[in-house]
């Protein structure tokens, strides 16, 4: 079932592959069949050129240095980490056979436009820290399609100008020439947001790799679809058994509704700059045997379970 269908009907599951593939298309093709297997409904990569995002004197962060050592340029290392125009065709058709939808998160305008137009996704991702890059937003919301936007670092204000940069974008003017001024206008409009509900989705995300439980702060969803009133979920950096899942006690009545999960995993006895924060695919285990929902529970905690469980509380709300 496509995302834009599963939204409507209860929490998505995203398996976060991101670069743990290590630019192996093999390995990229080993994460979609796991992500299957345990039962994720997306797999999301991440797209770029290496020439786009680094030049050849920038230096590594100090968790890359950590996770891959210190021997490589962020370059060299971004080059290692792609995978080409058919290795992403590849990879999607084999999400098409599997079962499961194919996402990605684009760096770059030209691989946002990939995406759309050769690959064929149907939602696009947006990372924390392209969220105040107003040129690539406005590029991805005027392909049209529904967007995910993770939030990690920001404040509510930066998060409100992202929406708006989106609002224009998918105003269909291309031809306008964009300002700060517009942006602003179009948040005063409540067209401007009915369509954005219908279209963006909030995700939580605390930006440290790996992020410690204590910082998580889960009911940063609630505030943010009180802030803004659209559908909300959360981005897990975390290590281990998922926060949502792993919580002894369900989510704040306030937390109900959530409607996007993204959790980074690996394979077994994988490593690589990103594989060492995230953990394996057992995560996604169904386990329902084990595990007794109540109808009450919200929509938040039934990250890991799968339909028979899920049905007992329909998260439409």
């Amino acid at each position: 079932m496509p995302a834009a269908d599963q939204m409507h009907r209860r929490t998505l599951i995203i398996a976060e592959a991101g670069v743990n593939h290590n630019g192996d298309r093999a390995r990229a093709l080993a994460l979609v069949e796991a992500a299957a297997r345990a039962g994720a409904d997306v797999v999301k990569f991440q797209s770029f050129r290496a020439e786009s995002l680094a030049t050849a004197q920038a230096a590594k962060a100090a968790y890359q240095q950590v996770t891959t050592g210190s021997g490589q340029s962020q370059l060299e290392m971004l080059r290692a980490l792609e995978l080409s125009a058919d290795d992403e065709e590849r990879i999607a058709a084999a999400c098409a056979a599997a079962n499961i939808t194919y996402m990605s998160t684009p760096f770059d305008a030209d691989s946002a436009t990939h995406l759309v137009r050769r690959i064929g996704v149907s939602t696009l991702k947006v990372g924390s820290g392209d969220l105040t890059n107003a040129p690539l937003l406005l590029h991805m919301a005027r392909l049209g399609l529904p967007m995910i936007l993770s939030t990690g670092m920001a404040t509510l204000a930066e998060v409100e100008q992202a929406l708006g940069v989106i609002a224009f974008g998918y105003s269909g003017d291309v031809s306008a020439k964009p300002a700060p001024a517009d942006f602003a206008r179009l948040l005063l409009d409540r067209a401007t947001w009915t369509e954005l509900r219908a279209k963006v989705t909030l995700l939580h995300c605390t930006t440290e790799y790996p992020a410690d439980p204590q910082s998580i702060n889960l009911r940063a969803m609630a505030t943010l679809r009180d802030a803004f009133g659209l559908p909300v979920g959360f981005s897990d950096h975390s290590r281990g058994i998922p926060l949502l899942y792993s919580n002894p006690k369900p989510l704040p009545k306030k937390c109900k509704g959530t409607k996007f999960v993204s959790s980074v995993y690996k394979t077994a006895h994988q490593s690589g700059e990103q594989s060492r924060k995230t953990s394996g695919p057992k995560r996604f285990d169904d386990d329902r045997g084990k595990n007794k929902v109540p109808e009450a529970t919200s929509s938040a905690y039934l990250v890991c379970l799968r339909d028979s469980a899920l049905s007992a509380s329909d998260p439409a709300a």
